[in-house]
C-alpha cells in the first residue's frame, strides 16, 4: 500500500471510529479505485465516471475535477468572469498542499475549492463594485440573475467601492469555502461566531490532523483575549468591530465582501446554482460606521447585504469558512 493509500486508510478509520459511516464510505470508494483491484470494474469519484489510474492519483488538476466535480472551480470559468487567465503552471503550484485526504474532507464538510484571483484580466482590483459593473450583467445576459439586489445605501461604501483581497506576487489563491454557513455558527454574536470557526478548525477540518501552528497561535491568542472582547461588544461596539474584524483568527477564516461575491458570483457563473439562499455569511469587512457586514438571502433579483453590530445575533446570520489551501 503506497502513502496515499496508507493516509487514506487511516483517515477512513477515523470516520468510522466517529459513527461518520457516509464519509468512511466515500473514503472506501476513492479507495478502491486507487488500489490494486482491476480499475477497469469500478465507478471513478465525482462527475467524470471513467476509471482512475494509479498515475492519475497525484493532485492534479485533472484528478482534483474527477474527485469534486462541479465543487472546482476551473480556470476557464474564472476567465469568463474576470478575464483573468491562470497559467497551467500558476494553478499547479496551487494544488500542492493538497492530498487525497483533504479534498475527502472537503467534500464531506459540504465545501468547494474556490480558484481566486485579486484582480480581473486588466488589472483592476477584483472590488465588489468592479463585478458589479463588469460581472453582474455576464450572469444577466446567460440568464442567472443579478449579483446585488439593491446598491443604494452602500455602494459609496469602502467595502463595496475599495476593499480587493491580496494573494500575493501573482494575485492568486485556492481556497476552501464551505458552500453554506457552519453548522453552529447562527445564533450568535460575532465573538461567538469566532469560538465556533475555532472549533471548525480543530473537531472537523483537523479532526485526524495535528492543527498547524498558524491556526494553533491564532485561537490561543484570540481565546486569550475572548472575555475581553465578548465584554466589548456591549460596552464600545465600534471599538469591538475593529479588533475583531483584524483579528488573526478571523483573517485566517473569514472571508472579505469583495471575496464572498466572487465565490457566489463564480460559483453561480459556473453551476447556475446560487449559494446562501436562505442564510447570511457575516464577513470581516466594515461599513463606513463600523458596522460588520453580512451577505445573503442570495436569489435571483440579487443578494440582500446589510451591516450590523457585533453583539447582534440571528436564526440565519452565520458564517461560512474561508481558508486558503496554502495554510492547511
Amino acid at each position: 500500500m503506497g502513502e496515499r493509500e496508507g493516509r487514506l486508510e487511516t483517515w477512513i478509520a477515523h470516520q468510522e471510529d466517529r459513527g461518520e459511516t457516509a464519509a468512511a464510505a466515500m473514503g472506501r470508494t476513492l479507495l478502491d479505485q486507487i488500489g490494486d483491484l482491476p480499475l477497469s470494474q469500478k465507478p471513478s469519484a465525482g462527475a467524470d465516471r471513467s476509471p482512475i489510474t494509479q498515475e492519475e492519483t497525484k493532485i492534479t488538476p485533472e484528478f482534483v475535477r474527477r474527485i469534486m466535480g462541479k465543487d472546482f472551480i476551473r480556470p476557464d470559468t474564472v476567465r469568463m468572469a474576470v478575464g483573468r487567465e491562470v497559467k497551467p503552471a500558476q494553478l499547479s503550484r496551487l494544488l500542492e498542499p493538497l492530498d487525497l485526504e483533504m479534498l475527502l474532507r472537503i467534500k464531506e464538510l459540504g465545501g468547494f475549492l474556490s480558484l481566486r484571483t485579486d484582480r480581473a484580466g486588466d488589472g483592476s482590483p477584483l472590488t465588489a463594485q468592479w463585478m458589479h459593473q463588469h460581472l453582474e450583467q455576464k450572469l444577466v445576459d446567460d440568464g442567472k440573475g443579478k449579483i446585488f439586489y439593491n446598491t443604494d445605501w452602500y455602494n459609496r461604501h469602502g467595502f463595496f467601492r475599495n476593499e480587493a483581497a491580496r494573494y500575493g506576487e501573482d494575485g492568486l489563491a485556492l481556497v476552501l469555502v464551505t458552500k453554506d454557513v457552519v453548522k453552529g455558527t447562527t445564533k450568535r454574536n460575532y465573538a461567538d461566531q469566532t469560538v465556533a470557526l475555532a472549533d471548525f478548525l480543530k473537531d472537523q477540518v483537523y479532526a485526524s490532523r495535528q492543527l498547524p501552528d498558524v491556526y494553533q497561535e491564532a485561537i490561543d491568542e484570540f481565546m486569550g483575549q475572548r472575555e475581553e472582547l465578548t465584554n466589548l461588544q456591549y460596552s464600545d461596539w465600534k471599538k469591538a468591530a475593529i479588533r475583531l474584524s483584524e483579528l488573526p483568527l478571523n483573517i485566517l477564516t473569514r472571508g472579505i465582501f469583495a471575496e464572498r461575491i466572487y465565490d457566489s458570483s463564480v460559483y453561480l457563473a459556473q453551476n447556475d446554482e446560487r449559494l446562501l439562499p436562505n442564510t447570511w455569511d457575516w464577513t470581516r469587512s466594515r461599513t463606513s460606521d463600523d458596522r460588520l457586514v453580512y451577505v445573503g438571502d442570495s436569489v435571483a433579483s440579487g443578494a440582500y447585504v446589510d451591516g450590523w453590530y457585533p453583539d447582534g445575533s440571528d436564526p440565519g446570520l452565520g458564517v461560512c469558512a474561508s481558508l486558503i489551501v496554502s495554510q492547511i
